[in-house]
């Protein structure tokens, strides 16, 4: 899906940026006095989640109903995160994304979700339910809830035409553009890329040639590109400078590019398949708040309301089947829905789970082909 603007976005700021203005201005968590509970003597509800995450309208249906917010703080990457709750806990709800969920089980830091306690679970889409890594002896560790498409934003006016009639993550490898390219210095990110182009499904259960086929594309790519970035924010200005003809990039950069007057594009759908992440919410084991408030924020954030809200005002995708329902047609085409939502996502891939062993082989790879 395309990433639409928020206010927040419209500024320039993504999710770590978000992070560290709110801690520079004193806000890594929401102030206690607005907690629930608290003035009741009652353990406040603690949730931690990515920047932007914590905005009322995506869990109305709790404030209706406990008088106000949770006590909400923020992490920038979900290893930063599970850094955090192994020294100090307390935390009742955190927001993770699919693919760190069985490393977050084996850390020990997630307990089962009950999801018979929630009613919108039985319209929670089925194609989110079961991805993968989400779930230990039939326990459901991660209830989802938000969604959205990782692709190629390019400049119009240096690229090729055909791609605009037909996406292709190809145009990294193109050498015409030798030099001209960037790459997110992300593993994740570049593997199941790569895996994409080969029409690789499974990067969890590779066998040795898909392993080396993955590796040898990785290292074509990096003869073409200009370099690896870590920053959107560099990404961005090396697009509007021309640095770039194009990059593995998000559509919120596509949006603030585009409002800068810089002539870009997103790829909605590459033809070799879209790369997708999922993110939904945890039980952390240690968690002290009211068990009924946990279940009630929960849902809260899986309402159609709250998913109506995600998809309008942030352009990601919802886990309730019945936002959809309730989303303006031409903003759903806008976001490369044109039939039913699981059709869409029938044609992702989402970010997958790799065991310990597999992702250090990864990881090891990865950075021998940055080096060239």
């Amino acid at each position: 899906m395309k990433k639409m603007t928020t206010d927040q976005q419209r500024k320039g700021l993504n999710r770590r940026q978000l992070f560290n203005a709110a801690l520079v201005a004193g806000a890594g968590t929401i102030p206690l006095l607005m907690v629930p509970g608290l003035l009741r003597g009652q353990e406040p509800l603690r949730y931690f989640t990515w920047a932007g995450y914590e905005v009322p309208d995506l869990h109305g249906d709790y404030i209706s109903k406990h008088g106000g917010s949770p006590e909400i703080s923020f992490f920038g990457s979900e290893d930063e995160a599970l850094a955090k709750l192994r020294i100090s806990g307390g935390i009742d709800i955190a927001h993770p994304c699919s693919s760190t969920i069985m490393q977050w089980h084996e850390a020990g830091v997630l307990k089962p979700v009950d999801v018979s306690r929630l009613k919108n679970w039985p319209t929670v889409l089925d194609s989110l339910k079961g991805i993968p890594g989400t779930k230990a002896g039939g326990d459901v560790l991660w209830v989802p809830f938000d969604w959205g498409s990782n692709s190629i934003v390019y400049r119009t006016d240096l690229v090729d035409p055909e791609y605009m009639k037909e996406n292709s993550w190809k145009v990294l490898w193109d050498e015409r553009y030798k030099g001209r390219t960037g790459m997110w210095d992300s593993v994740d990110g570049a593997v199941a890329m790569a895996a994409a182009v080969l029409g690789i499904k499974d990067t969890s259960n590779v066998t040795g040639d898909e392993f080396s086929a993955i590796e040898n594309l990785l290292r074509e790519q990096q003869k073409n590109l200009l370099y690896y970035w870590s920053s959107e924010t560099d990404a961005e200005a090396s697009l509007a400078s021309g640095e770039f003809a194009a990059t593995y990039l998000w559509s919120g950069s596509y949006y603030r590019l585009k409002e800068q007057g810089v002539p870009v594009d997103y790829m909605l759908s590459p033809k070799e398949g879209i790369v997708s992440f999922a993110c939904g919410l945890v039980l952390l084991d240690d968690g002290k708040g009211d068990d009924e408030a946990v279940y009630d924020f929960i849902d809260a954030m899986l309402s159609p309301e709250s998913g109506k809200f995600m998809i309008e005002q942030y352009g990601y995708g919802h886990s309730n089947a019945k936002s959809y329902d309730i989303v303006d047609k031409e903003v759903l085409e806008q976001n490369g829905i044109s039939g039913t939502v699981e059709e869409y996502i029938g044609k992702t891939s989402f970010f997958q789970y790799w065991p310990t062993d597999l992702r250090t082989r990864y990881v090891n790879m990865w950075e021998s082909v940055k080096l060239g």
